[in-house]
């Protein structure tokens, strides 16, 4: 009765019923038709968004780290994730990492999860309406789920567990893709996230596109000559912004990203509307080399990137010391973040490995007899091992003049990804298996003789013992590798060795040892590294 519109209705006598009726009808359907307009941007009832609970803060409050990847309901973004979530937690990132799960399947089952400061938070798919079923036509564009579910997020419209708070006003937000693996434990330069201003990843993106096709979308920013000459309209995933920040960045980046997408129907959509939407609202990026993910990309920070001083094989990407030791390197050259990111295949001599080789990995499938990815053969072992703690650099130093072939460089390079992205994902899937699945003695999983058939390469066979057929080597492939010295076909083992210093272990009660892991002992690697 309130209503504007109702008020001014009862005040004119000489409408008539039917009159009345048919604007309230109207009043009614306006209220809907807003209320789904504005479902993305407003907070849940009860609930509250990043401003509100800013109005409770202290200002004194040190500002949480919140990292957020978003990813639809699939087995091939599970694995991917527990591969994210095991980096997190074995680095011992700060702050809590949230998974942001678009799906729209109330029946979809998530893998188990036993780390605190890691939560998922389920949104609905917003890519579900522009999918056309059984037909030509619509516009199926998954990544659009990532501005929106940011937002839907953000403003508290999503449920969630208790133990997991909304980010504040001022508190940090990482912005990053599954398919990543952190190479530190936190992030730098804190003191210059905010007020408009973040940090980006640098891509290959150029910088035509901003005053072409692009500018329409800009808000009359990206006009020829309205650029500076620094502008770097070249970024990408991970960003680092404050939540107060992201929120609206996230409803125009939505919003342009759809506009967008009338001229521009490629897959790199998602990331031109959140350069163009930061551009709209005047929001700064600071652009850094903060990723490596392509071996023969000059451009990633591979004079960053060292193998670890200890002999270990795992390599990092070391951030430049603050001073350089010599006062040539000053803070604002340390990246705010590192991180290895495994988008493209990687391959050295005949082993290759890509993400997009495992749509249906299923971490959930405990049966043991199952090698999570494909295996490297013997020599390609050997090329792996000779590569590491090689140079990344075609000069590794000032007092070595000689110039490494570029194609070792590559080599060594591919062995370095695979160390930092390949390894890290088949130890994270036998951390939760070990957690999850047959869990004996101390929490080593124990695996079951292998049953049914097994995958010879080009055929498969009930054993690896039948898979040669008096063919010998060339036909012991797939799940099985050549034992040499006794001409045999054996079943593949899995060499887990170096994932000591972080399968998580758990205690005789089932418990994690630690909350951050705890190292396995030599006896019990070997023991496992045998099983597998």
């Amino acid at each position: 009765p309130d209503h504007p519109f109702v008020v001014a209705i009862m005040s004119q006598s000489v409408l008539s019923w039917n009159t009345m009726t048919l604007l309230v009808v109207a009043i009614a359907t306006t209220t809907v038709i807003t209320f789904f307009a504005h479902e993305i941007h407003a907070p849940a009832p009860g609930g509250a968004n990043i401003k509100e609970i800013n109005e409770f803060e202290s200002s004194s409050r040190r500002r949480q780290i919140f990292t957020v990847f978003t990813t639809e309901c699939s087995n091939y973004q599970d694995w991917q994730s527990q591969t994210l979530a095991y980096s997190h937690q074995v680095s011992q990132f700060e702050g809590t990492l949230v998974r942001l799960m678009s799906c729209d399947d109330i029946n979809y089952r998530i893998p188990q999860n036993s780390y605190e400061n890691y939560h998922i938070v389920r949104t609905p798919n917003f890519n579900t309406p522009y999918i056309v079923y059984g037909g030509d036509g619509g516009d199926n564009y998954s990544p659009r789920n990532r501005p929106n579910a940011l937002a839907y997020w953000l403003n508290g419209h999503a449920s969630t567990d208790k133990d997991l708070l909304l980010p504040g006003e001022n508190d940090i937000i990482i912005s990053i893709d599954p398919d990543m693996v952190f190479l530190d434990n936190g992030i730098h330069h804190l003191e210059s996230v905010g007020n408009g201003r973040g940090f980006a990843t640098r891509y290959n993106l150029g910088r035509d596109w901003v005053t072409g096709w692009a500018a329409p979308f800009c808000g009359g920013k990206c006009e020829e000559g309205s650029l500076r000459d620094d502008y770097d309209p070249s970024y990408g995933q991970p960003i680092v912004l404050t939540a107060g920040d992201l929120l609206p960045l996230a409803v125009e980046w939505g919003d342009v990203l759809e506009r967008m997408r009338g001229v521009h129907d490629g897959w790199q959509t998602e990331m031109y509307a959140l350069i163009i939407a930061a551009r709209a609202l005047d929001m700064q990026f600071t652009v850094q080399n903060m990723m490596i993910a392509n071996p023969e990309d000059d451009e990633e920070p591979w004079d960053s990137a060292h193998w670890a001083a200890d002999g270990d094989s795992m390599g990092k990407l070391l951030s430049p010391p603050e001073d350089g030791g010599g006062g040539s390197k000053d803070s604002s050259a340390v990246s705010v973040l590192s991180v290895a990111h495994y988008c493209i295949p990687l391959s050295i001599s005949s082993f290759r490995w890509s993400k997009h080789d495992y749509h249906d990995l299923d971490i959930r499938d405990c049966r043991a007899s199952k090698n999570p990815f494909h295996l490297p053969k013997l020599k390609d072992k050997e090329a792996i091992s000779v590569s590491r703690n090689e140079p990344l650099v075609s000069s590794p130093s000032s007092s070595v003049e000689e110039i490494i072939p570029r194609e070792t460089i590559i080599r060594n390079r591919n062995a370095w990804l695979l160390d930092n992205t390949w390894n890290p994902a088949r130890c994270a899937i036998a951390a939760y298996h070990a957690e999850f699945c047959n869990v004996q003695n101390n929490g080593i999983m124990k695996e079951t003789p292998p049953t049914g058939e097994v995958s010879c390469g080009g055929h498969v066979a009930t054993s690896c013992n039948e898979c040669p057929q008096g063919n010998g080597e060339t036909w012991c492939n797939g799940d099985c590798e050549w034992d040499v010295s006794n001409n045999r076909c054996l079943m593949r083992r899995e060499d887990l060795s170096e994932c000591n210093k972080f399968l998580l272990v758990q205690s005789p009660t089932g418990a994690l040892n630690e909350n951050r892991g705890t190292k396995v002992n030599d006896a019990d690697v070997g023991q496992l590294s045998s099983e597998l």
